[in-house]
Parts: structure tokens; sequence; C-alpha cells
């Protein structure tokens, strides 16, 4: 039936879903702070959008909510940042994202910039920073998921000068595109825990991470380990599924890799 086959995707994606996630929600119906909206009509709508949520997939999966255009049309973030378009008290909601055809936008991406903006503003003093070199038109934040084995991320690491010399401060945040406790999860905390975070780096991306537990500064602590776990979740909640993931620090996403002179023009369009 379909509840069954409804059940069946909610129960995939929570399998998906580290436990820790919940604990890290910004989410928008849980706190009133949080909510993207201010009104009481708009709060009282969310928690009935997630009540209802809860009552079709048989759990707290529901981990952002947001109005669309369309009356009673709703964007729903689940915890693993899986995307619905969900129509408000009926049993239907379609995954994935919604467009305008007409202003050729992705609604969807618009949408969660707030909320994307939210949980990047947890991490500007964290990662791993790159500074701009050349401030003269003004300086740009980019936030990038990245995981040492991704080879597009490797020919972004390589080009990061030319990124700060097109006004962008490059902040790096450790993401493993195999998960939790797999080769590249595990070297990128031994670079967290190294002691020098950018050599290391230069060591994970060019197929020399054996030698950074050889560094005199290197060592293995819940602090460093618990960083990268973090970043590794707030990635999940973000819906990154590849790297490079760029994300804007007002939450605008662009997936991939763009090299730096157009990028620099993408962020102020």
């Amino acid at each position: 039936s379909e509840n069954v086959k409804l059940r069946e995707f909610a129960m995939s994606k929570k399998i998906a879903l580290a436990m820790a996630i919940g604990a890290l929600s910004l989410s928008a119906y849980a706190t009133e702070t949080a909510s993207p909206v201010e009104s009481t009509k708009d709060l009282k709508d969310l928690k009935v959008i997630s009540s209802q949520m809860k009552e079709y997939f048989g759990g707290d999966i529901a981990n952002y909510v947001a109005e669309t255009e369309i009356p009673n049309v709703y964007l729903v973030t689940l915890n693993d940042g899986t995307n619905m378009i969900y129509f408000k008290d009926t049993k239907f909601a379609v995954v994935g994202d919604m467009y305008d055809l007409k202003a050729k936008k992705n609604m969807t991406r618009s949408l969660l910039s707030g909320y994307n903006a939210e949980i990047l503003n947890t991490f500007k003093d964290k990662g791993i920073h790159f500074p701009a070199t050349k401030t003269d038109k003004g300086v740009e934040t980019l936030y990038v998921f990245t995981d040492p084995t991704c080879g597009y991320c490797r020919k972004l690491h390589n080009e990061k000068d030319q990124y700060n010399a097109a006004g962008i401060n490059l902040v790096y945040l450790p993401y493993s595109r195999s998960g939790e406790g797999s080769f590249s999860y595990n070297e990128l905390v031994d670079v967290y825990c190294s002691g020098d975070r950018k050599a290391a780096l230069d060591l994970a991306k060019s197929d020399k991470g054996e030698e950074i537990k050889k560094m005199p500064t290197y060592k293995i602590e819940d602090s460093c380990k618990n960083e990268v776990k973090e970043a590794q979740e707030a990635g999940q909640r973000l819906g990154v599924s590849g790297t490079p993931a760029l994300f804007t620090a007002d939450g605008h996403f662009f997936p991939g890799y763009i090299e730096a002179s157009k990028l620099r023009g993408y962020i102020e369009e």
C-alpha cells in the first residue's frame, strides 16, 4: 500500500540519519527563535505541519518548514537534508526542488538560504580559513565542505590562492562523502588533530595522509574529533551529497567546483 511505501521511505531516511543531528537541530518548529517566520498564525501552521509529517512517517523527521508562494504548499526539509514539497492537509508530498519556470529560479534553494545561513553562522570561527588577499572590491566568505579524497576538492585547494586573490575567504569544513568511520572521515580527524591543520590538509590532499601521524604536534583528542563530527552532521542537514559543496555566508548553495573568476561573479549576482 501507499502507506507502507511511505513508511519504508521514512525508515530508509532514518537509518541514514545520524542520531546526533537532532541535538544540533535548528528546527523551525521546535522553537520560535529559530523560526523563519514571525507571526503566530505561521508558527501554528509550522507546528501543525510537523505533526502531520510525524503522523505520516512515524517519527520526528522534519527539521525545517517554510512557506512557499503557493497557498498551502510548503517546503519541508528532513533531518538528513532531503527536501520535500508538501501539500498541507493532504496526504501528498513530492521529493525534490520546486522551480519558478517564468523567473528561471530554484525556489527551494531560495527558501533554504536563511536556514543554511543560520547553520553556517555557527562555523564562522571554526573550520580551516584561507583569507582573501585582495580586498579592494570587498570580501565574500565561502564555506567549502571538503573531502581529502575528492578530485575536484583537490583542484579547488590547488587554486585556493586564486580564490583569495578574487576577494573570497575560503572556510573549509570537513565532510566525508563515505560517512563516519570511513577512510576519508578518519583522515579528516587526523587533519583536525594534527596541531597544524593547513599543513596536514596539504598532506591529505596529496596522498600523503599517513605522514600526518608523524607530525610532532599530532594528538588525537575528543575536541578535534567532535569538530569533525559536528561539521559532518551539519553537512548532512544542509543536504550535502557531494564535494566540494560551496555555500555563501548568506546561505546560497553552489554544487561542485567552480573556477574562482566565475564564482566571484556568481556570488555578486
